[in-house]
């Protein structure tokens, strides 16, 4: 749903997540069956096979935030963990940026 904006303005070569079950053109907040949440080794897989079609790189930065992403942040260049702590000064930051 967001691999267009993504493309389109982001200027990205590849998207790769969880989808979101639709309804009338609309986002219903519920994942879709068909595909699951992307999460733990799915989430590896899913990049190896984005990178196997681009010549067999890696991605060049992974971040994560949960144990669960240790498996697809071991394929990237470079990666971190992100704590509950940077997380919500982020948000902070980000939502008073805004007003």
């Amino acid at each position: 749903m967001v691999e267009p904006f993504l493309r389109e303005c982001l200027g990205a070569d590849a998207v790769a997540g969880t989808e979101l079950a639709t309804w009338r053109g609309r986002a219903t907040g519920f994942v879709d069956a068909r595909g699951g949440v992307l999460v733990g080794l799915r989430k590896a897989e899913a990049l190896r096979e984005i990178f196997a079609g681009d010549g067999g790189g890696a991605p060049d930065v992974g971040l994560g935030d949960s144990r669960s992403d240790y498996p697809f942040m071991s394929i990237c260049k470079v990666s971190t963990v992100v704590s509950a702590i940077h997380l919500q000064i982020i948000r902070t930051t980000v939502l008073h940026r805004a007003h």
